[in-house]
């Protein structure tokens, strides 16, 4: 498509309306969040944007893809490549804890728990080890579906910025590894 021919006069207010304005310091692309719309249902055709409760500065979202047993979710402005990395096991695990043999309550919260200890000692990449849930009845995986829950939509989950189905070497279905915000 051709440009429209230059207006020297737009030009020129352009030039005007820069005139003192310099080049912030920092890294060039900054993530973006953005607030949910007011009565925004989420989608649900494959991608599921889940609205995360706010803390007092930190608004999250997260987008959450699910392809069978294998899930992942990851914060706005975090690429996908960040998370095929982190799925791969490519990034070095700082802290882990094992939830087999609790309920649901106490799973929920032993991680709450484990994650609020995880930021106060300045971790961000976690292994939550669940299990697949085959011995869990005709309920199916119950503790993996509450760690989910409860990274995307728990008391933690502004802190979350990507989550992802663990590498088979390091439990596959049966575990979650998380990535947290500084």
């Amino acid at each position: 498509m051709p440009r429209p021919p230059r207006d020297d006069a737009d030009a020129r207010a352009f030039q005007e309306a820069m005139a003192g304005a310099r080049q912030l310091a920092g890294p060039r692309r900054l993530p973006v969040t953005h607030a949910p719309k007011p009565g925004a249902a989420p989608r649900r055709s494959g991608t599921v944007v889940a609205p995360s409760p706010a803390s007092a500065h930190v608004a999250a979202r997260l987008t959450v893809e699910e392809a069978g047993e294998l899930w992942s979710a990851r914060a706005d402005g975090i690429d996908r490549r960040f998370t095929r990395k982190l799925s791969a096991g490519k990034i070095e695990i700082e802290a882990r804890i094992d939830l087999h043999g609790r309920t649901r309550g106490q799973s929920e919260q032993a991680l709450e728990q484990f994650i609020a200890a995880a930021r106060a000692s300045g971790h961000r990449c976690l292994l939550v080890i669940h299990g697949r849930g085959l011995h869990s009845g005709t309920e199916g995986p119950a503790l993996r579906e509450t760690v989910r829950v409860a990274l995307v939509e728990g008391a933690h989950a502004a802190h979350v910025l990507a989550c992802v189905t663990a590498p088979a070497p390091l439990g596959g279905a049966g575990a979650t590894l998380v990535w947290l915000r500084r």
